[in-house]
């Protein structure tokens, strides 16, 4: 009875030792490529990789349990809480961990794309626009870009910065930052020149001549990414294929999509280009501060 109680915890730990140190070498195939960028932030890169040591650490427990179990004194105690004797308890405890281990080894690692946005559907309006000033407050007080608070002020601030540029380029630091304001400030921005990168996104209701230029913004994980972009119009847009990256040059001018109005980009110059090794934006926690 011991000898198959003995037995039986072997391939317990043998099996949790496996998982383990599966998990932890997943994380360095993917920080030794560079493809951990696709599924964790940078700023909860580090944590990840922290936790690659720790599994192994767990994993190199589990085989000096077993290597314990197996010595000529494995019979004098077995103190440890017995696994569950149930084959379908076990299996289905196991397949938990395995499914999601041999995916991350067998599926590609690919950017999110078109066919996530599908799913989670697109922003192209990234903030309500700030109401006019009251009739009590002149123009000549609160300028072009008014404030109706603290945190409407810091985009006013930037929103000032960026209007005195010939070209406003929408960087990937401040992605999310830029396209919030132009919203924000919507009135004072049309006509002028934006350039911004992104893949090509087609939704429902988009003309033969419209497209999105899209990135996906991440939080902590590509599970909480979210879609942004711009509308773009282009005469040519037949010609540009689903979830190629693009660089697109243009005026902004303001649109109507089902019942939202929104900006769009009348296109003046686009070019393809190969998607960048970091295809996500992320919020720029450091805006405002600065």
């Amino acid at each position: 009875m011991r000898h198959s109680h003995s037995n039986s915890m072997l391939i317990h730990y043998g099996l949790r030792a496996s998982i383990l140190l599966g998990f932890a070498l997943l994380i360095v195939f993917l920080t030794r490529s560079g493809d951990l960028i696709l599924y964790i932030a940078p700023r909860m890169q580090l944590y990840v990789k922290l936790s690659a040591i720790a599994f192994f650490v767990a994993a190199v427990y589990q085989v000096y349990l077993i290597l314990e179990n197996s010595s000529a004194h494995s019979d004098d105690c077995h103190c440890e809480h017995p696994p569950s004797p149930s084959l379908l308890k076990n299996g289905i405890t196991y397949t938990l961990f395995l499914l999601p281990l041999l995916l991350g080894y067998l599926l590609p690692d690919e950017a999110m794309n078109s066919a996530m946005v599908n799913k989670k559907g697109i922003n192209l309006s990234s903030a309500p626009t700030t109401n006019p000033p009251g009739e009590g407050i002149r123009i000549a007080e609160t300028g072009l870009f008014p404030a109706e608070d603290p945190f409407t002020q810091i985009y006013a601030d930037y929103a000032k910065t960026i209007y005195k540029h010939n070209v406003i380029e929408v960087k990937d630091e401040l992605y999310i930052e830029t396209l919030t304001t132009l919203d924000m400030f919507r009135k004072p921005f049309l006509g002028k020149t934006i350039s911004i990168t992104g893949f090509i996104y087609r939704a429902e209701g988009m003309k033969a001549n419209e497209f999105a230029v899209s990135r996906f913004s991440v939080e902590c994980c590509s599970a909480d990414a979210a879609p942004y972009g711009m509308l773009a119009d282009f005469p040519k847009a037949s010609v540009l294929k689903d979830n190629e990256w693009v660089q697109v040059e243009g005026k902004l001018s303001e649109s109507k999509l089902g019942e939202e109005r929104i900006l769009k980009i009348n296109v003046t110059n686009i070019r393809r280009i190969t998607a960048p090794a970091s295809p996500y934006v992320y919020y720029n926690y450091n805006f405002g501060s600065e």
